[in-house]
């Protein structure tokens, strides 16, 4: 931060600060004044919603119950490889999602939850729609574990 050395005044001008400011300097006071009530009130923002976070529980007996607030952990994203056994399409008026199942090179079989959010390519690397995967395609699938512990695809590569 570069300081600028302070001016003082003589007693006897009976011009007031902003008078004799400079317009250029004026106006940077007046920003530094607005981020720093800007600031201010955002740090007060946050303290108020810590406050609110971090609140004792009591029970029926009035005790307090210890409330831990834990942040989201992220899932961890994984990978498989295998053959398409079946596609299933979304079907809004019955409930039913797109699913597709692989029978992976390991031996066990995926249900894959298939989102809107799903990108699905070719083996060019081309973007295609859900119809083009087909029983028996090999295929390289990255999703991940819901909490639920539903496994929901992130993107799916048909290999040759």
């Amino acid at each position: 931060m570069i300081t600028r050395p302070f001016i003082a005044m003589p007693a006897d001008q009976s011009q007031n600060m902003s008078e004799a400011l400079s317009p250029c300097v004026h106006n940077r006071l007046r920003r530094r004044c607005v981020h720093m009530i800007t600031a201010a009130v955002m740090n007060f923002t946050v303290f108020v919603c810590l406050a609110f976070v971090s609140v004792t529980a009591y029970g029926a007996d009035n005790t307090i119950i210890p409330v831990t607030v834990s942040s989201p952990t992220c899932p961890a994203v994984r990978y498989t490889n295998g053959v398409v056994t079946a596609v299933s399409l979304a079907d809004p008026t019955r409930g039913h999602r797109s699913e597709l199942i692989v029978r992976c090179d390991s031996g066990t079989v995926d249900t894959l939850l298939v989102k809107a959010t799903t990108t699905i390519y070719d083996d060019n690397g081309s973007a295609v729609p859900l119809d083009a995967l087909r029983k028996d395609q090999r295929v390289k699938v990255k999703y991940i574990t819901s909490s639920e512990g539903v496994h929901e695809a992130l993107f799916i590569k048909i290999v040759k």
